[in-house]
């Protein structure tokens, strides 16, 4: 069992190095000097060729799946997108409340995105990224007071837009962060519950960030 163990590491280990893919491109620049031969006064040019090679990452990627750690305080959250083309994937994802979320929180949250890479290499580089989300919370809010205990029930729904970027610190390790803003249609009872400023309505700007595997 062990060995069959190691052979099918080994074999995944191999794949992934067959998959991987680098795009190698190359400039050539050509410098002229032109000098006088001191003994015969004739004309001489003198020719440089240098030439510059520039690898780029083109591995084909069709899945990733991500997290936010930075919400764990008050979310467990996790998401899965999916290339459907090679400019554009689409996805989602939920939110579930830890044990630490204020207020003795229960409900979820609904993500839903898609990503427009103009480069034409899913989950490489740079990309827009619109959004739409809903949550469904039942909490106890932060500025209760009164002898009997209030719950309140939110249902924040905002879509937004963002520009992003990926980059693998190592192999199909992804991470990505993006910055944009929000339109808050309804808010929270609390103040910057789920994001900054969710207890407000209209325009608020956000920040969005994975850690995940691409594949």
């Amino acid at each position: 069992m062990r060995f069959a163990l190691i052979a099918l590491v080994l074999a995944l280990v191999a794949a992934n190095v067959v998959l991987a893919q680098q795009k190698k491109t190359e400039e050539t620049r050509t410098e002229t000097q032109t000098s006088a031969d001191s003994t015969s006064g004739r004309t001489v040019k003198t020719s440089s060729v240098t030439t510059i090679s520039k690898t780029e990452d083109i591995t084909p990627l069709e899945n990733t799946i991500s997290t936010n750690p930075f919400s764990y305080y008050i979310f467990y959250n996790i998401s899965y997108m999916r290339a459907i083309t090679p400019m554009i994937a689409v996805g989602g994802g939920i939110d579930v409340p830890t044990a630490y979320a204020p207020g003795d929180m229960s409900g979820f949250g609904i993500n839903l995105e898609g990503r427009l890479y103009l480069g034409k290499h899913p989950f490489h580089g740079f990309f827009l990224n619109p959004t739409l989300s809903f949550h469904s919370l039942t909490y106890t809010p932060s500025n209760y007071e009164g002898p009997t205990i209030e719950r309140v029930h939110d249902t924040p729904f905002s879509i937004g837009a963002y520009m992003g970027w990926h980059w693998y610190p190592w192999d199909e390790l992804m991470t990505q962060i993006a910055f944009g803003a929000d339109w808050n249609i309804s808010k929270t009872t609390d103040e910057s519950l789920i994001s900054l400023g969710s207890d407000k309505t209209g325009l608020v700007p956000g920040m969005r960030f994975g850690l995940g595997y691409a594949w």
